[in-house]
């Protein structure tokens, strides 16, 4: 497994992709995800990637309270979608009502911070992964691209 050690990411290691452990504080919880920044092993990461890190990092609180919103919106307006792929005797467990946005943190869990390595020049895109109670085999993603937001699987940020 080849390594390196970036200038702003620090000690990187390549596996599908360049990968470390990143620390986030979302929905009232720290967490350990892995930090995935897209490219080739044969590839220098590009500068682009590493300014969109750098106001990632930076402006961390208000990007992860702005996805707690929008995820917490998310949810509550798909909760009867969300159901369909459950039997309804684990809807208290796999997908319950919830009123405030710590709750998410029964239902998704942080997995990664994805830094893509397509983007128009300019722009700033990195998506955040969660792994769900409802869907395990897929992942629920929140993608900022700009001043927009989506949310949707894993798909969204390929």
């Amino acid at each position: 497994m080849k390594k390196i050690v970036d200038s702003v990411f620090g000690e990187l290691k390549y596996e599908l992709g360049w990968r470390k452990i990143y620390n986030i504080n979302i929905f009232g919880c720290n967490n350990d995800v892995i930090l995935i920044v897209d490219g080739e092993e044969n590839r220098e990461i590009m500068e682009e990637q590493r300014e969109i890190f750098l106001e990632f990092d930076k402006n961390k609180k208000k990007f992860l309270n702005i996805a707690e919103e929008n995820l917490f919106k998310y949810y509550v307006n798909n909760l009867d979608e969300i159901r369909d792929y459950i039997d309804k005797s684990e809807w208290d467990d796999l997908a319950p009502q919830i009123t405030n946005r710590n709750q998410l943190s029964r239902i998704l869990t942080p997995c990664e911070v994805i830094i893509p390595n397509f983007m128009e020049e300019g722009s700033v895109v990195f998506a955040i992964a969660f792994n769900n109670t409802w869907q395990e085999e897929h992942t629920l993603v929140i993608k900022f691209e700009n001043d927009s937001i989506e949310i949707g699987s894993e798909d969204i940020i390929l």
